[in-house]
């Protein structure tokens, strides 16, 4: 079973829309099928999205804390029986293009906001079942602002950008690795 691709752009597009500059906010959709038919396939005719708004609160490590929300959604999931077809998330991070060594001290320190080339931007990563996958960007400040990249459309070998992450577990949660 294959999700058609104006679907999946649609939520892509639809979450790169979501940000605002300082939100914080990421969220999750999930594209889940109702249960399995009588042979183990997942039943197309049941799909039904859902939106997991994630916001990090308080000083802990915002990367283990979105690992452990997307684990919880997949989990959540699978005890309903419920396979998922396709899954994204947007994160809202800072970035310096061309990082420079001043950029890569201050990101050891935990300090990136203070670099004067620092930007915001939504990064939004999708996976299927069949096993495409998507990325994009919504650039929130600096020049560029308002500025999106086309959704490009990953198949075959893994972009180096791809291995572990956030980006591994939305793999998982529809059954790639």
């Amino acid at each position: 079973m294959s999700i058609p691709e104006e679907d999946i752009v649609g939520h892509l597009n639809w979450l790169l829309e979501q940000a605002d500059p300082g939100d914080v906010m990421h969220h999750l959709v999930v594209v889940a099928a109702g249960g399995l038919g009588p042979l183990g396939i997942p039943d197309a005719e049941n799909l039904a999205a859902s939106v997991h708004a994630i916001a990090p609160v308080g000083k802990g490590d915002v990367r283990q804390f979105i690992a452990r929300t997307i684990v919880g959604v997949g989990v959540e999931y699978a005890a309903k029986g419920r396979p998922i077809m396709f899954a994204a998330l947007s994160q809202e991070v800072l970035i310096v293009e061309g990082m420079d060594a001043e950029a890569d001290r201050l990101l050891a320190e935990g300090r990136l906001d203070e670099h004067p080339d620092v930007r915001e931007v939504t990064l939004v990563y999708g996976a299927c079942r069949d096993g495409r996958r998507w990325r994009s960007q919504r650039w929130l400040t600096g020049p560029k602002v308002g500025q999106t990249e086309d959704v490009e459309l990953l198949v075959g070998r893994l972009d180096p950008q791809e291995v572990g992450g956030v980006a591994g577990l939305v793999r998982r949660l529809v059954g790639l690795r």
